[in-house]
């Protein structure tokens, strides 16, 4: 877990890389960073159907990714842990397949380069403050 913790990025992909399965978070529009590691590294990732920003919280997360290795479950530690369980053997064979490794890179690369990602954020911000104009 790493919240308030700092990990220089050559030991962050080797716990990425080590793990069967990382738990990343979303947003309605973008997922965060870990999540973008994780499956830059071909590791399976697990997204919790919520939003990360507490203000959006009573949303359900309209955000997908359309991967075989990125599972979206309800935020209970039951439902996680029941997840787990139940998949234990899929997501340890998920993290080992070369084609689905190579599938992900490829959506990272396509999908969430810097520029892309701040493109997307401007127009968004862009349509919601058109939005609260026209209200006025």
């Amino acid at each position: 877990m790493f919240i308030d913790h700092f990990v220089d990025q050559q030991t962050l992909n080797l716990y990425i890389n080590a793990a069967n399965i990382v738990m990343g978070t979303a947003d309605l529009y973008y997922p965060s960073r870990i999540t973008l590691e994780a499956l830059a590294c071909g590791t399976p990732v697990l997204l919790l159907n919520t939003s990360i920003h507490i203000e959006k919280r009573n949303e359900s997360l309209n955000f997908t990714i359309p991967l075989t290795n990125v599972f979206v479950i309800n935020p209970s530690v039951r439902e996680i842990a029941k997840f787990l369980l139940l998949n234990k053997k899929k997501i340890y064979k998920l993290g080992k397949e070369t084609d689905i490794i190579k599938k992900s890179r490829r959506y990272v690369l396509q999908n969430y380069k810097p520029e892309k990602i701040i493109e997307k954020e401007i127009f968004l911000f862009v349509k919601k403050v058109y939005k609260d104009a026209v209200r006025m």
